[in-house]
């Protein structure tokens, strides 16, 4: 088994929908995810498998729509 590893979606249109990073079987690393139009979409922190630090989502257009703070997965 690897140690790490990036693990990536994509939409049928070729363009990247999803960026995880994985660690020893967990996420770890922030996470991204785009719209279809290649905007990012989201990006959310994870350390150990659980949501830790600074999440952000933004519209199509790239407006940020909100930000909220998880600590160890709450």
């Amino acid at each position: 088994m690897m140690s790490s590893a990036v693990q990536r979606h994509y939409y049928r249109n070729g363009q990247l929908r999803e960026e995880a990073p994985w660690r020893k079987g967990r996420m770890h690393g922030t996470v991204r995810t785009w719209h279809k139009n290649g905007v990012l979409a989201s990006e959310e922190p994870h350390r150990a498998g659980l949501l830790h630090g600074v999440c952000r989502q933004w519209n199509e257009s790239g407006r940020l729509l909100g930000k909220y703070r998880m600590v160890h997965g709450t």
